[in-house]
């Protein structure tokens, strides 16, 4: 029964930094904007949210280095 309370509160608990994170991240104004398509390494790391107009390249996660 802990276990469950626990994982529903971490669920919870993250839904909340979503929402945070889109009301911090009004859409920028890109209008007119080109975006050339980002080098990323591994190409799949290529990132897209709200908060930036162009793709980018998502940090590589700390077991590659």
């Amino acid at each position: 029964m802990k276990t469950f309370f626990l994982l529903f509160a971490t669920c919870a608990l993250l839904s909340e930094v979503v929402v945070q994170v889109e009301s911090i991240c009004a859409t920028p104004n890109c209008d007119g904007i080109q975006c050339s398509p980002p080098k990323c390494t591994p190409p799949e790391s290529v990132q897209t949210d709200p908060c930036h107009c162009c793709p980018y390249c998502a940090e590589k996660p700390l077991l590659y280095k």
